[in-house]
């Protein structure tokens, strides 16, 4: 999925999802290794710093985890979210436009995406 659609997707959603994480933690460096235990198929997270992790961070849920990424991949940026009277959010990182989401934690995320988009031009 292109960023740009991943980022619409995250703007237009309701709340934040498993399936949503997963695709933010493959845009952002995480891999999957597959493992066969006892004929049971489960997947095991690589961070990009080589550990491992049993599930993808909850990044859309979790301002947390989603704070954790920004820091992460934009160690130099500064930025912020808020919450919004009517309980949606709003989120910046330096050098990229605002991004507005169902909750900030959504909006932080899409801000992290919209900066790696806007870097990777």
């Amino acid at each position: 999925m292109a960023l740009v659609d991943l980022i619409a997707e995250l703007q237009a959603a309701p709340e934040g999802s498993g399936n949503l994480d997963v695709s933010i933690a493959v845009a952002t460096g995480y891999g999957r290794e597959v493992l066969d235990s006892r004929g049971e198929q489960r997947f095991l997270w690589l961070q990009a710093d080589g550990k491992q992790a049993k599930s993808a961070p909850s990044f859309t849920t979790s301002l947390q985890d989603a704070h954790e990424l920004a820091q992460r991949i934009f160690p130099e940026r500064h930025g912020g979210f808020a919450y919004l009277e009517d309980g949606t959010g709003r989120a910046i990182l330096d050098g990229v436009r605002e991004c507005e989401a169902a909750t900030p934690a959504l909006a932080l995320c899409a801000a992290i995406l919209t900066a790696l988009d806007q870097d990777g031009d």
